[in-house]
């Protein structure tokens, strides 16, 4: 009798222990991302190559360094907004573009999707059980000689 009881409350308790465990790596995720938004920020900000072809290598390179031993091979969507100044940071005079210019705003911002394991997470995120991650860094770039 006591086999069955606990055959009734351990397979719940494990699927909620199961569902804890992964929502502590989503967080986790979540800190990798803003970490790696802010190092890419920090590096495009300068305007520099850094050995690279482009800036844009450069920061894609270093976001790739901070996210590689979590996130793997996985190319996570990388994008850079620009805008001349904070006073006009509204998102209607955005210059998409891959390196703002020398005294322009850049919006940096990284997006990862990570794709739930457990039920008690695919049912939270609805049915495809994707847990969009995504972080920004605005930052304003130095000045530098083209």
């Amino acid at each position: 009798m006591a086999a069955v009881e606990f055959a009734f409350v351990a397979v719940p308790v494990l699927w909620l222990l199961l569902g804890i465990a992964e929502l502590a790596v989503v967080y986790h995720l979540q800190s990798l991302v803003i970490l790696a938004a802010d190092e890419g920020a920090r590096r495009g900000k300068t305007g520099r190559a850094y050995g690279f072809d482009s800036p844009e290598a450069a920061v894609r390179a270093k976001i790739q360094e901070v996210m590689k031993p979590w996130f793997g091979e996985e190319d996570p969507n990388f994008t850079v907004t620009c805008y001349s100044g904070f006073d006009v940071y509204d998102g209607t005079s955005a210059h998409p573009g891959s390196t703002c210019n020398g005294d322009q705003i850049g919006l940096y911002t990284v997006t990862y999707t990570w794709h739930a394991k457990t039920p008690i997470l695919m049912d939270v995120f609805g049915e495809d059980g994707e847990v969009p991650i995504v972080a920004r860094a605005l930052v304003k770039n130095e000045r530098w000689i083209q």
